[in-house]
């Protein structure tokens, strides 16, 4: 994968990231489940971030 797919490909997780914690943080008080969900959810996403910057930097 080239440095500037990488590049689009952390920016569009990282927008899902972002996406999905302020959905889990609407839905705290009213859906605790959909919440945990949301939740773990964006801990995938963030773990598939943190491989690709590592990818990127090697």
């Amino acid at each position: 994968m080239t440095r500037i797919i990488m590049y689009g490909e952390i920016e569009r997780l990282i927008a899902h990231y972002e996406a999905l914690i302020e959905e889990a943080n609407l839905l705290e008080k009213d859906n605790p489940q959909a919440h945990l969900e949301k939740l773990k959810t964006a801990s995938v996403i963030r773990a598939q971030i943190e491989e690709l910057k590592i990818a990127k930097n090697n």
